[in-house]
């Protein structure tokens, strides 16, 4: 499956912002792959992330949060 097919079918179930998290760990994944030179270059590097309303309601992990995430981690 291509990329960008895959962002079209992300597309049809998510919100932009959730579409837009998820390409930008596939196009970090590719861009490493390529710095190890395991890709001569990255099938991601000309996809566009969906345009994100910059209201967006999510404000991410709160302190505790994070601090319960990375005591989770280190078990």
């Amino acid at each position: 499956m291509s990329v960008e097919r895959y962002v079209r079918w992300l597309q049809d179930g998510f919100q932009p912002s959730t579409v837009s998290r998820r390409l930008s760990v596939v196009v970090g994944f590719y861009r490493v792959c390529v710095i190890d030179a395991i890709l001569p270059h990255s099938p991601a590097e000309y996809v566009r992330k969906p345009v994100v309303p910059p209201g967006s309601l999510t404000l991410g992990l709160g302190h505790l949060q994070f601090e319960a995430l990375i005591t989770a981690a280190r078990r």
